[in-house]
């Protein structure tokens, strides 16, 4: 939890959409790690959702080429993962 992506741009926390942003939010708004300030204010940025979906899409692709799949982990994105 202490690192941020920031490249390549698509797959930065500030594009993920709002209504997720909010939930991490929620659920480490308590939490104790370093940088933690930091992630706050990266998730409360203004959201790129093109951004967003080509990240979405290219995870996608992968999954499709390594047998995984993205929301066995991350269940939050089905709404985007269906629709890329």
């Amino acid at each position: 939890m202490n690192n941020l992506l920031t490249y390549p741009k698509k797959f930065r926390a500030n594009n993920v959409p709002t209504k997720i942003a909010n939930n991490y939010l929620e659920h480490y708004i308590n939490k104790d790690f370093d940088n933690i300030n930091t992630h706050r204010t990266t998730l409360e940025k203004s959201k790129n959702n093109n951004e967003f979906m080509k990240a979405i899409r290219e995870y996608r692709f992968f999954d499709e080429r390594r047998g995984t799949c993205l929301l066995d982990e991350s269940s939050e994105f089905e709404k985007y993962y269906a629709i890329s």
